[in-house]
């Protein structure tokens, strides 16, 4: 198999400039991947990991957008061991004017496996046993089981009588049974507001939204109002 493989599914780098992508491209491109390399090897495969951690941040950065009013991108962490996915937006700068800040947001991904015996909490807490994550990490996990509605409120309840090591902890999944395209991102813990409140994530326009469907942000070391975006023609590589 190509070495290479893993990174060029979401490349971090073109052209010699660090990228990140619209959450809407990758959804769209990860859909993709289904039909050329089949659900079976996407969902399981170890070289699809970083792809499976890209789709699921990409819901996550894209229901903040759209709560926020600002555009979030974001791009895969491949040489780093944590975190998983950086999330990026931009805010005016408070010093240079006429210019922007790009924020960076750390995401570090979980899945809640749907035969899991485990509650939320004991998979939150197995996660973050013996690891120290700096301030401003979030943790996002992605649930699937379906219903689990009341058990995330006891979750809540519980994790918000912990000091824990982490900004905080974000739950994706469909909350209602037999609602699988009605997702939510729960926020389950967060050390600067009261957690609870949680974002809707509109699975159609996550995937049909009309826009370029090559649309990255180019990203120049300097001020921030140096961030532009760019056209580039991703292929599909071949999986041997």
């Amino acid at each position: 198999m190509d070495k290479y493989f893993e990174r060029k599914l979401f490349p971090d780098i073109i052209d010699n400039k660090k990228i990140s992508y619209d959450p809407t491209f990758i959804a769209r491109r990860f859909s993709k991947f289904y039909k050329i390399y089949g659900e079976e090897i996407v969902d399981n495969h170890r070289v699809f990991q970083k792809a499976r951690e890209m789709f699921t941040a990409a819901g996550f950065l894209y229901a903040l957008s759209t709560f926020a009013n600002i555009k979030h991108t974001l791009s895969p962490a491949y040489d780093e061991s944590t975190p998983d996915v950086y999330g990026y937006y931009c805010v005016s700068h408070k010093k240079i004017k006429d210019s922007k800040k790009r924020i960076v947001m750390n995401i570090e991904i979980t899945d809640w496996e749907k035969h899991s015996d485990e509650t939320l909490s004991e998979r939150i807490l197995g996660k973050l046993k013996n690891k120290i994550y700096p301030s401003n990490y979030h943790l996002l996990v992605y649930v699937s089981k379906e219903g689990e509605k009341n058990k995330i409120l006891e979750d809540i309840s519980y994790l918000s009588k912990i000091d824990l090591n982490i900004k905080a902890i974000w739950a994706l999944g469909s909350f209602r049974k037999n609602q699988k395209d009605e997702f939510r991102i729960v926020n389950i813990y967060n050390k600067s507001m009261k957690s609870g409140f949680y974002l809707e994530l509109n699975i159609n326009n996550f995937f049909n939204k009309k826009i370029n469907p090559f649309d990255f942000s180019f990203s120049i070391k300097g001020r921030g109002k140096d961030f532009f975006s760019g056209i580039y023609p991703l292929a599909y590589p071949t999986l041997k």
